[in-house]
Parts: C-alpha cells; structure tokens; sequence
C-alpha cells in the first residue's frame, strides 16, 4: 500500500478501527519505480499482529534498495499522523485566524492579476491587514506550488489572511514548507506545531523574516491603482524591507510624480519597522545581512528605471523586470536554506 494508511486525516478513523485489533508489527518502504513503467512514490509492506492494541501515531519501517542482486537497507524511515499530535495547520489557526475577516480587497491568483471568470473568489481580509499565507492541506506534497505569500487574498481561498497577530506564524509556516523539497519518501510527511520553547525558535522566526521575502512563492506585490468591482485600491506591501528614511534620498530621483507623492504620504512598511525599529537587523545571523544590502543594492539601482512603479515594490516584481540582477542575491539564497532546512526539522514541523 501506499503510507496514506498511517499518516492521513482522512484515514483516521481506519485507524483507530484497526488499532483495536491489531498492533503494527514490522514494515519496509521501497520506491515504487522498482516496477518497470512505475513512477516515483514510497511503496510500503507492514506487518500486524492480531489482538493486541495499537495506540501509537508513528511507525518506523526499513528503507531498502535494490543494488544489482542484493537488497540492502537505507536507514530508517518514520511515517507520523495528527491523530494526537497538533497540526501546523491547526496551530496557525489559534486565536487569530478564526476572527472574521470583513475588509475588501482584490483577489489575485499570482500577485499581478485575477481571474474575472470565476464565480468563486476569496476577496475579504482582516482590519489591519498585512498578507495572506496560501497554504493547501499540510504535507511536503504540496510545498511547490501549493504553498505562498500575497499582499491581496488569494482567489481561490485555501489559506488565511493575517494582520499583526498571526504573522510570524504565517511567515514561519511559509519558511518551513518553501524550505523542504518534495521526493519519493516525503510526500505524505505532515507538519506539525514547532517546539517554541526550542533555542533555535527565535533564530528560525528571525531568519523566517528573510525566507519570507524572497523565496518562490514570495508573491507580494504593490499597486497604486488596482481596480475591482470599479473599485480603485492602493494594494501595500507590507513585507517591504526598508525604512523611507534609507530610501528616500533615491525617491527624490524618481521619474514619477506619483510615485514621489505616494512615498511622502505613506507610513512605514510593517516589515521595514520590524527589522529596523524593533533592532532586529543588528540581531539576524551575518547571511540575513548581507542578503538584505545585496537586495538593497539593486533595488536602489533600478528603481528609477521602472517609471510606473510603486516605491514598496516588491521583490516579485522586480525580479521579472531585471531578472539578470539576482545572482549573487540567489548565491546568498541557497546559503539561507542550508542553515534554516535543518532546523525544520530541529524545531518539530517535521519528524526524520
């Protein structure tokens, strides 16, 4: 079979039907491609022994291989429920996911436009609104395209918006499932709620500020004019990263009037006052800075050259107007995920 059975929700209640009459015994896991014309996937044979009760949510089975003749063993593999372990999904949703959400604001299916087609549409937020984390079910299955950040509600629902007090949940949910890669044994693994009493928890919510900024899927993006329903909106970035005070000097050379005006009459962005009104630039590990002065870089290089941009755009944005300028930024990138990577894992979203 394949893992469904000891990890699913939906299989939950297979489970405890089984549990009170048998015990998982022993298992293995091998990859189905094995078989000729069988795609990649975890194919698993377990063992139970009858009359005894099972109350355990994990089970280990052997990973084996098929080398030449022989078939030898990888290690260990533990496939996991929620039966009575909390979610990832459910610990974002405490306390402030739950308060309604009553603000309009266009919906997007990618950070740039919506679909007018559909009759379905996720267009309200909360009062204070700063994003909205698109977060489809809760395994590594879906981390690619499943899985992001927006500065409008996402058309289609399947997340949340959040203001300041679901937001490091939102960003670090975000990191954990952008930092871990889908492959053959994974892709039913399930995240669970952090360990926040761990001494690397401050440093992953730290570094999450980063991750969240500039990761695939970081679709965040800022408009002065964005049109729904014959509604105009200013749609904010509220993960842009600087303070006017490091920028404004920039502005003033700014080809756009409205650009310049808007900037004046702007407040602080949300992200931009964490990192430098809160000190926690001067407290991020060396590879969140020198990250943020390599992005600072181009983005005060290019900014005049886009004459219909807004001032806070956002790192989307920018990306596909120059997409030649990322490569050191893209170097420094891979670094971050191999310091935060391991700690998904130290922190208790996922178990090895």
């Amino acid at each position: 079979m394949k893992p469904i059975y000891f990890t699913g929700e939906k299989t939950k209640e297979l489970r405890e039907f089984m549990g009170k009459r048998y015990k998982f015994k022993k298992g293995f896991v091998f990859n189905a491609k094995e078989f000729a014309g069988v795609k990649s996937w975890p194919l698993i044979f377990a063992i139970f022994e009858c009359g005894v009760p099972e109350d355990s949510n994990k089970f280990e089975f052997d990973i084996l291989e098929r080398r030449g003749i022989d078939v030898v063993k990888l290690g260990v593999k533990s496939f996991y429920n929620t039966d009575q372990l909390e979610s990832a999904k459910e610990w974002i949703k405490h306390n402030w996911v739950i308060k309604s959400d009553t603000v309009t604001l266009p919906p997007t299916k990618n950070g740039f436009e919506f679909d007018d087609t559909t009759d379905i549409r996720k267009d309200k937020v909360k009062t204070n609104f700063i994003g909205f984390l698109h977060n489809n079910a809760n395994s590594v299955q879906f981390n690619g395209q499943m899985v992001g950040l927006y500065t409008q509600p996402f058309q289609s629902g399947n997340g949340v918006s959040f203001n300041n007090e679901g937001f490091w949940e939102a960003i670090m949910m975000f990191s954990a499932r952008k930092l871990v890669k889908l492959n053959w044994l994974n892709d039913k693994d399930e995240y669970l709620k952090p360990n926040t009493s761990h001494l690397l928890y401050e440093d992953f919510k730290n570094l999450s500020i980063i991750k969240s900024l500039f990761s695939d899927g970081s679709n965040q993006t800022s408009w002065v004019n964005k049109t729904y329903n014959s509604v105009s909106y200013r749609i904010k970035n509220e993960f842009f990263p600087f303070k006017k005070s490091i920028i404004g000097k920039k502005i003033e050379q700014h080809p756009s009037m409205v650009t310049f005006n808007d900037f004046n009459n702007s407040s602080e962005r949300h992200v931009a006052k964490l990192l430098w009104d809160d000190n926690r630039y001067d407290n991020l590990p060396e590879i969140g800075k020198r990250i943020l002065q390599e992005y600072k870089r181009i983005y005060l290089s290019k900014i005049c050259e886009l004459p219909n941009s807004t001032w806070d755009i956002g790192f989307i944005q920018l990306k596909k107007e120059f997409p030649n300028e990322f490569g050191v930024l893209n170097g420094l990138l891979s670094e971050l995920d191999l310091i935060m990577e391991p700690m998904v894992y130290e922190l208790g979203f996922l178990l090895k």
